[in-house]
């Protein structure tokens, strides 16, 4: 509640400041108060359109809200806008049933080529391997899980013959 109440202080003045509103937006988010913070964030939006992390932001509010449409828009936005930036893409993927029509699977497949950082391929592991889980193609989503978790393995380190020798 001290952080609240902070906030509540800088918010007092003009609210002309993004990152104030963001930060906001995110506290908010983290006390579940989500219809606040959806305010907050749009205020930041319109302020900032451009930035990504406030979008983010925003799209977490209103999923966690249950507007799973205006998050879905916020997010292929993301995508076609900043597709270097794979939280869009998972996100997107967690609230969405994809169908066998949907060309995402394509343009994720696309993105893993030109990535070169681990947490990236892993994001978009995961986002194709619920992808091919929608379409019940589970040989296919196991493939994708599998690379994901290894890719996760790989960048935090993990040595599971050390982790079973105690």
């Amino acid at each position: 509640d001290a952080a609240y109440d902070l906030s509540q202080q800088l918010l007092s003045g003009p609210q002309d400041k993004p990152s104030i509103l963001q930060s906001y937006g995110v506290l908010l988010i983290d006390m579940e108060r989500n219809v606040e913070a959806i305010e907050a964030l749009n205020r930041a939006h319109e302020l900032d359109g451009e930035n990504v992390i406030i979008q983010m932001n925003l799209a977490t509010a209103l999923t966690n809200a249950g507007e799973f449409d205006a998050a879905r828009d916020i997010y292929r936005n993301l995508m076609a806008q900043s597709p270097e930036v794979s939280e869009a893409f998972l996100h997107y993927t967690a609230i969405t049933k994809m169908d066998k029509d949907d060309r995402l699977a394509t343009t994720i497949m696309d993105r893993i080529d030109d990535t070169v950082d681990d947490k990236h391929k892993e994001n978009l592991n995961y986002s194709l391997a619920k992808i091919y889980e929608d379409q019940h193609d589970f040989d296919t989503s196991f493939r994708y899980l599998s690379r994901a978790g290894a890719l996760h393995k790989r960048r935090i380190g993990y040595n599971e013959q050390a982790n079973l020798n105690g």
